[in-house]
């Protein structure tokens, strides 16, 4: 029996090698590095009244916290980095530790998490507005670039995660 379940494993190994989950993982996680960068984008653009700001991806913005503590932006390009930011950071907690989220809530008052669950699906439901309005174009592209953006910034970087670690455990065995 433990024979066949060696056998077995090793017959898994060889379907889909470890390095290429770990390969895998990391395109994933790159991807959804660089949908969270478009994400602040359109959000940005959104909360500043724009439209398509361009889909080209402007590494940049992740420097924009800094200059916001530097004081270095105007204050309607400070409201806009809070924006961006703030609604990423509530969509991407929502989405790897809701339950930690709400347990550490719920140990502040009994109504924060209803409160804080109501108003991040809010948040998130605008979001999707913003992807939608970032396109820029007809009804259905529109749409499915903010459905393809929820979908990478909820889950690609979970994805991503679990394939490198899977990689690096069954390299360890």
């Amino acid at each position: 029996m433990a024979d066949q379940t060696a056998t077995s494993a090793n017959t898994k190994r060889l379907a889909f090698p470890p390095i290429l989950g770990i390969a895998f993982g990391t395109i994933i996680c790159g991807i959804f590095i660089a949908g969270l960068a478009v994400d602040i984008q359109a959000s940005e653009s959104f909360f500043l009244g724009g439209k398509l700001a361009g889909l080209a991806l402007n590494w940049s913005i992740f420097l924009q916290p800094i200059q916001l503590l530097e004081g270095l932006l105007t204050p309607k390009e400070a409201v806009a980095v809070i924006w961006g930011f703030g609604i990423e950071a509530i969509f991407v907690a929502c989405m790897f530790r809701l339950e930690q989220t709400f347990s550490g809530l719920r140990n502040t008052h009994r109504n924060f998490p209803k409160v804080f669950g109501t108003l991040a699906a809010i948040l998130i439901i605008l979001n999707g507005i913003a992807d939608y309005m970032y396109y820029g174009g007809d009804f259905l592209r529109g749409l499915a670039f903010a459905l393809i953006m929820f979908v990478v910034v909820g889950f690609f970087c979970l994805i991503g995660v679990a394939l490198i670690e899977h990689g690096i455990r069954d390299i360890a065995h």
